[in-house]
């Protein structure tokens, strides 16, 4: 695969365990690795604040957790998969590898009149 960013560009890459940033990339690079971002809000609109048992969705204005339980009283809370977009999230319970719910929000304003 290769991939050419556009000049004078640049890109924040945010990870749970702190941030890098990658500015102006010049040169196209070719490469194997792979990378999972989680999509933020640049302009929020409104005051939710991600961590890792909340995902924000729709600019901010949106903040989701989910809570499990079982039929023997065992529970907890799902945790964000650090994957997706500004309107959808993903969590997990068990295993990070296990993405167990995805939680989309979609902006039907302009369906029923009230843009």
């Amino acid at each position: 695969m290769h991939w050419s960013p556009p000049p004078d560009v640049s890109y924040t890459v945010v990870r749970r365990k702190g941030s890098v940033t990658v500015e102006t990339i010049a040169e196209a690079v070719e490469s194997t690795a792979s990378l999972t971002v989680l999509v933020e809000a640049s302009d929020q609109a409104g005051t939710c604040v991600p961590d890792g048992r909340t995902r924000c969705l729709q600019d901010s204005r949106y903040a989701v957790s989910v809570d499990w339980w079982s039929l023997d009283g065992a529970g907890g809370t799902g945790l964000v998969v650090h994957e997706g977009t500004n309107d959808s999230g993903m969590f997990w319970f068990f295993d990070p590898k296990n993405w167990e719910a995805l939680i989309k929000v979609l902006d039907g304003c302009a369906l029923n009149g009230h843009v």
